[in-house]
């Protein structure tokens, strides 16, 4: 029994020193066993460098484990090998049952439980505890210390109900634990040093412990036990030779952790009475890691240390050239992390091309992996990289999980369109996406919701072409109900109890096994296969099992309890947020990428370290989780060890700085961003700047400020080259890279500027097949200029035919914008009908519904002034149930929110009514008529109209209401259009013809009124819209009822052009116009309207939209995704119309256009 210490710092040789003597005593003690332990992530890397070096490739002797590998190795001897081990995801299923039958006794955390991810803070807790070897009991001291703060000693006591509520589940005591007992990974080397005593192989072995930092309480538990029966322990410590190994000042020393190492060590061999070897230091020689580069030796001498000298400093004393500065470290600075991954692929490349480097010599570390791992594997692809990204995924949101959560989601929310689409549009469903449209367009379309509107035939036709799609949809929401079936029915309580556990999830695997989800995920796999994707090709073969197995831990663990199909959810999900996909790099030689705590790298020549930015190095704290950083140190002073706090990790950081930074072994690269994602300043490290003190000949050099050119052969300054050097040229490494240089010289060509390098690196692209074409997409793309064109005249023939049949609304919108007119009527888009109640919904009915109760009002012999009040309001709730049955969905007033828009529908209905009684009796016109149609009116010229010998265009429409006032042989009429938005008459817009409908009804009106007394003179009175609403009004305390109302019969006095004579129902605002205004603005309406016609039938589709002051015809166009209109690009423009803000002078334009 003996321990063995190897001291040595980063990079001296330790593990080449006890690799040597392993192998020559393993040779010579063949009938020893000898184990080399180290962190998982090394055991492959170990085992393939042991037998590199051993004779004949061969150790027979000698095994690479980890700690988990030791102790199955252990029970395999033992015949333990049948442990029910307790995986991550199978702990979040059983804290999730536990948190919900302890849910009464949790007093803090209870509300948090059921939040995403909580459940695994809680596992995080517990599995702490575990590994620091805290029981439950212990926890009593600060429950029951009345010093301490309620909100505390509650949240300790939840913890602790949780944990023995965990554990008793372990030991088979739970309510559905059953027999089984169970262990977690933190309790196997627990057990392991129960049962190492009767192990032979542990017996007399010799165990080399290397590349660990430190160890855990339960590790010590396990070494301690080592100590006693093996012939040696060899422990390998990173420990600068200048410090003394046994006395240690506190947290903020550099080798913190290799001195409390050594001081655990030497504490258990001195309780066990185990023999202390004089330990060894491996210091640095010709043989070191940094033989070859002194600059790199230099930093591991003096990172984090007191009194260092800077690195010229030290070349100067020992009489060194330092003009020419150190190329082995360098500092770039770029402005965002982007591109601090293309200049790494940059440089890489040049490495492996220029220096003969291999991808498996160089590395990439960083603080924060998921910042750029989004776009990691894109970015190396463009260069032809080949990458490892070392992290584990998560499956969350991997379409495999997302098809079991949607689906259960479906029974839980009675298949809510949400869970619906979730669901079918997870691509694991079995239907194309062209039958998933289908059937979402109409579900939106029709408003289904519920389990039971899917079991009936659906046979509304509003949002399908034909009979036959609407069959097709059937038969799809059949296919739909019959796979769902038995899932749900599996979930349905019974007699009042829920299904258990097991029946519940065969349902389930039965539902998966229906579709052939295996099948699926296959063809996935080989698909990525073959294109080259390998880190997805072996997820995707991977996440089967991972939920096969999910299903199986549940049913053992769960499976006689009863569940309603939320608790079910919510126990798998906790499952899957555990669950992730590990992927082994799959091949050799590549580069890896990872972070600077978890991946561990050996062998590399150069290393790239990116992100070093305040806030990921040092990490920020994380702050949060359930034990806080004064927790933590609370737990400390009670004599109970927990993981570091905060203020600890910032400084144990600085050791992980310290070795990744001594990895490389020839070069070493450091680079930050200035600009954060969301386009904040970002700041650099402290790092950088112990960095600078200790290298200030090796300048920090902005990358957008440095090209690369032969002339010169290495990075220069921009000033110092000339100007037609001046080109980025060490941007061209591949043809994929090199795409976006393309695209920046031809942005220069487009100004005349033509670089020599950039008309050899266009010719190089036309002249290979591959690039050829893409080439000539940037070429046209960087010189195509908008035109607009005309469509031929038999296409417009065959879209329009002879007659236009439109309405005004139409002639509007061509002048608006030609081409949204002619995506809106020639090839009829539609925006997705959507089954909500919108605005335009609102308008219609406010129409229908005024004209029902107009009409039932004269049925019944009322006028607009004598009707009764309870009369009135029979006849509005009359009109409004009317108006709701005759074609609008029934579903869409189920809801809550279209109930009270129905509330208020009736509300503005019956001011409406209100207000309409008040102007009619105040304006001396009386209603000619209600909701007019002059679609059908034969010969009449307002809206009939001769383009050409063979083109003609009829106008459609509805009047909301003629008003007629008679005055002897004389009869005013005017118009009124009811409008749900608050739109006034510009004759601006009108003499452009964005505005005509008014006058289009006001030209129709006056010729009905003709038709209908043809011995009167029909003069026109007015045209006017009138707002529908409920105004809110000021007013103050003192104000009288009589007084608000005036103020909102003010609100809504009728807005738009004013005839002769007085009419109070007309605001003020109002414009006024004679006989010969309104004469003018009729014949310019029609002018305009044949113009419009014409233009039409000439085939006019440009994507030219107006602009007018601040409004154009883009503002509130659906079609913007279609036409791609762009005015910062060549030829777009928009079509900018004469802002005339003097009336008199429009009128004037108008004449002279006449």
């Amino acid at each position: 029994m003996s321990l063995q210490l190897i001291f040595g710092g980063s990079g001296s040789g330790k593990s080449d020193y006890v690799y040597r003597n392993l192998l020559k005593r393993s040779k010579s003690e063949e009938d020893k066993t000898f184990f080399v332990l180290v962190p998982e992530q090394f055991t492959m890397q170990t085992q393939r460098e042991l037998v590199r070096r051993q004779e004949n490739h061969s150790i027979m002797n000698v095994d690479v484990v980890s700690f988990p590998r030791l102790a199955y190795r252990v029970f395999d001897e033992l015949g333990m090998g049948n442990l029910s081990i307790l995986e991550e995801t199978g702990k979040n299923l059983l804290l999730r049952r536990v948190a919900e039958e302890q849910q009464e006794h949790l007093k803090l955390l209870k509300a948090s439980m059921k939040k995403a991810g909580y459940i695994s803070e809680v596992k995080s807790v517990i599995s702490e505890l575990t590994q620091y070897r805290i029981l439950p009991g212990q926890l009593d001291a600060f429950i029951q210390d009345e010093e301490q703060s309620p909100l505390f000693r509650y949240k300790i006591q939840d913890i602790q109900t949780m944990y023995q509520g965990f554990l008793d589940y372990l030991e088979g005591k739970g309510p559905a634990a059953g027999e089984h007992h169970y262990i977690t990974a933190e309790d196997l080397l627990e057990v392991l040093a129960q049962a190492a005593e009767r192990s032979e192989i542990l017996k007399g072995s010799v165990i080399v412990l290397d590349g660990f930092t430190g160890f855990t309480p339960v590790q010590y538990y396990l070494l301690e036990t080592l100590l006693r029966l093996t012939d040696e322990i060899v422990v390998t410590v990173t420990l600068d030779e200048r410090e003394n190994p046994y006395q240690c000042q506190g947290i903020q020393e550099l080798f913190y952790m290799s001195k409390k190492t050594v001081g655990t060590l030497l504490r258990l061999a001195e309780q066990n009475h185990v023999e202390v070897k004089e330990p060894y230091w491996v210091r640095h020689t010709e043989k070191s890691r940094f033989a070859n580069s002194p600059a790199l030796g230099w930093l591991e001498q003096n990172l984090f240390r007191f009194r260092q000298r800077p690195y010229a400093a030290s070349r100067a004393a020992k009489g060194e050239e330092t003009a020419e500065g150190n190329s082995d470290i360098r500092f770039f600075s770029l402005l965002n992390p982007r591109q601090e991954l293309h200049f790494a692929a940059r440089e890489i490349k040049r490495l492996v091309r220029e220096q003969n480097y291999r991808y498996k010599d160089i590395a990439i570390v960083c603080g924060d992996v998921e910042l750029y791992g989004n776009y990691a594997n894109e970015i190396f692809d463009t260069y032809q990289i080949p990458l490892f990204l070392d992290t584990r995924k998560n499956i969350v949101f991997h379409p495999m999980t997302e098809f079991i959560k949607q689906s259960l989601l479906l029974i839980e929310q009675d298949f809510s369109y949400e869970a619906a689409l979730g669901y079918l549009r997870c691509g694991l469903c079995g239907w194309n996406m062209e039958q998933v449209d289908l059937l979402e367009n109409y579900i939106l379309a029709e408003g289904i919701r519920g389990f039971q509107n899917w079991q009936e035939p659906w046979v509304r036709r509003g949002s399908v072409q034909s009979q036959e799609e609407l069959e097709q949809i059937n038969e799809l929401r059949e296919q739909f109900v019959k796979q769902f079936a038995p899932l749900r029915e599996s979930f349905r309580r019974e007699n009042g109890r829920s299904h258990t556990v097991l029946e519940e999830s065969r349902a389930l695997y039965l539902l998966m096994f229906q579709l052939d989800l295996e099948g699926k995920l296959k063809e996935y796999e080989e698909q990525f296969n073959r294109e080259g994707e390998n880190a997805l090709a072996k997820e995707y073969a991977q996440i089967y099992k991972i939920v096969m197995d999910l299903l199986d831990k549940m049913v053992e663990l769960l499976g006689e309890e009863r569940m309603n199909v939320r608790e079910y959810r919510e126990i798998l999900e906790a499952g899957l947020e555990a669950a992730a996909v590990g992927i082994i790099p799959p091949g050799y030689d590549r580069v890896v990428f990872g972070d600077i705590e978890r991946t561990r790298l050996s062998d590399i020549k150069v290393l790239f370290f990116v992100g070093v930015n305040d806030g990921l190095i040092p990490k920020a704290s994380q702050h949060g989780g359930i034990i806080s950083q004064s927790d933590r140190e609370w737990f400390a002073s009670q004599g109970m060890e927990l993981a570091p706090t905060d203020r600890e990790r910032s400084f144990i950081q600085k050791f992980y700085l310290y070795l990744n930074l001594t990895k490389p072994s020839e070069k070493l690269y450091m680079t930050w961003f200035r600009v954060t994602q969301d386009g904040k300043e970002a700041r650099k490290s402290y790092l950088l700047s112990a960095m600078f003190k200790m290298f200030p000949e090796s300048l920090p050099v902005r990358v957008e400020e440095i090209f690369h050119t032969k002339r010169q052969g290495g990075l220069l300054p921009k000033d110092s080259l000339k100007p037609e050097e001046t080109i980025n040229m060490e941007q061209i490494v591949t043809p994929n890279s090199s795409l976006k240089f393309l695209a920046e010289g031809l942005k220069a060509a487009q100004k005349g500027i033509l670089y020599p390098q950039w008309k050899g690196l266009y010719r190089w692209y036309l002249s290979k097949e591959p690039w050829k074409e893409k080439a000539s997409q940037l070429l046209e793309a960087a010189f195509y200029q908008y035109h607009a064109k005309p469509v031929g005249a038999e296409v417009i023939r065959a879209l329009y035919g002879k007659v236009l049949e439109n309405s005004v609304t139409r002639l509007e919108q061509f002048s608006a914008c030609a081409f949204g007119h002619f995506l809106q009527y020639g090839l009829k888009l539609k925006e997705r009908s959507l089954g909500e109640f919108a605005p335009v919904d609102m308008g219609n009915m406010f129409h229908e519904a005024l004209e029902r109760y107009s009409n039932h009002m004269e049925e019944e012999g009322f006028y607009w002034f004598d009707v009764p009040k309870e009369v009135k309001e029979r006849l509005i709730q009359q009109a409004v149930e009317e108006t709701l049955g005759s074609g609008f969905a029934g579903r869409l007033f189920q809801e809550a929110r279209t109930a009270y828009l129905l509330e208020r529908m009736k509300r503005i209905l019956r001011r409406t009514i209100d207000t309409i009684t008040e102007q009619l009796q105040t304006s001396h016109f009386m209603p000619e008529g209600y909701e007019i149609s002059f679609s059908f009116a034969e010969n009449l010229d307002a809206v009939n109209f001769i383009l050409s010998e063979e083109e003609r265009m009829r106008l459609k429409g509805r009047i909301d209401r003629i008003d007629t006032r008679k005055e002897g042989d004389q009869i005013y009429v005017k118009v009124i259009d009811y409008k749900s938005g608050n739109r006034e008459f510009q004759l601006l817009s009108l003499y452009h013809g964005l505005q005509l409908q008014l006058v289009v009804y006001l030209n129709s009106a006056v010729e009905l009124v003709k038709r209908k007394y043809p011995k009167k003179e029909v003069i026109p009175g007015g045209m006017y819209y009138y707002h529908l609403d409920d105004p809110v009004v000021e007013g103050n305390s003192a104000s009288t009822d009589a007084e608000i109302q005036e103020k909102i019969l003010e609100e809504l006095k009728l807005k738009g052009v004013a005839g002769e004579g007085e009419d109070l129902s007309v605001s003020k605002k109002s414009k006024k116009a004679g006989a010969e205004e309104f004469q003018i603005l009729s014949r310019y309406v029609n002018h305009k309207i044949r113009d419009i016609g014409r233009k039409i039938f000439d085939g006019e589709i440009g994507a030219q939209p107006y602009q007018l002051g601040d409004s154009t015809g883009c503002d509130y166009c659906p079609y913007h995704g279609v036409c791609g209109f762009d005015p910062s690009s060549p030829g777009w423009n928009y079509r900018k119309l004469e802002n005339i803000k003097d009336e008199a002078e429009i009128l004037e334009k108008m004449r002279k256009e006449l």
